[in-house]
C-alpha cells in the first residue's frame, strides 16, 4: 500500500469517526470530505466488479470463489 493509499484510508476513518461523534468535527474537514467519499465510492465499484468476476467464473465454488468466501468465515 502507498503513502497515499495509508493516508486515505486514515482520512477516511477519521470521518467516518467524525459522523458518529458529531457534525461540527465534520464542518472541520472543510473541503477535504468530498475528495475522500469520490475515492472511496470508486474503490468499491471496483472491488464489486472483482467480486462479480470472480463469481461468475466459479459459479459452483470450486476454485478461486472458494478462497473469496473463506474470508467471510474468518471476518
Amino acid at each position: 500500500m502507498t503513502d497515499s493509499a495509508r493516508k486515505v484510508r486514515v482520512d477516511l476513518g477519521d470521518r467516518a469517526y467524525d459522523i458518529f461523534v458529531g457534525p461540527g468535527l465534520i464542518a472541520a474537514a472543510g473541503g477535504h470530505l468530498a475528495p475522500l467519499l469520490r475515492r472511496k465510492r470508486v474503490a468499491i465499484v471496483k472491488s464489486c466488479e472483482a467480486k462479480a468476476a470472480t463469481v461468475a467464473a466459479d459459479e459452483r465454488e470450486s476454485g478461486v470463489r472458494a478462497l473469496l468466501n473463506l474470508g467471510h468465515t474468518f471476518g
